[in-house]
């Protein structure tokens, strides 16, 4: 089951995802903008998405849990997302992956194309990506 993230999850997210602190995690949980997938009530997987220029939705963070990849359920979390966006009358989301992260491949696979790069001080190359939405 997929659904948005609630109060109530916070502790659970906070301990599986250290990228983010929980003043911002309550703040993105107002705005609707962490998705859960659940497995038998377990959190095995999540996405978290802010908008890029205040317009369109990004990927913040895509997430499985190791004893729950490569069963499909970060397609599922994705197909959720775009599917979500798609309503709300968004037709492009992006995202962005270390270059030396397997995620890209992730991406690219349902139809991410690389959109450029930037470099911060002190971090790999991070690569950008789009998505065009289909209705």
């Amino acid at each position: 089951m997929i659904r948005y993230a609630e109060l109530k999850d916070v502790e659970k997210l906070l301990s599986l995802d250290s990228h983010i602190d929980k003043d911002e995690l309550k703040h993105k949980l107002e705005l609707e903008r962490v998705l859960v997938l659940e497995q038998e009530g377990e959190i095995v997987g999540w996405l978290r998405y802010s908008m890029f220029w205040d317009q369109i939705p990004f990927i913040n963070y895509l997430y499985v849990t190791k004893n729950h990849r490569l069963q499909g359920y970060g397609l599922m979390l994705l197909t959720y997302f775009e599917m979500e966006m798609m309503a709300r009358g968004n037709l492009m989301v992006m995202s962005a992956t270390a270059f030396d992260n397997p995620t890209q491949h992730f991406f690219r696979k349902f139809d991410y194309y690389d959109s450029g790069n930037f470099i911060l001080p002190g971090e790999n190359l991070e690569l950008m990506f789009v998505k065009i939405l289909e209705r």
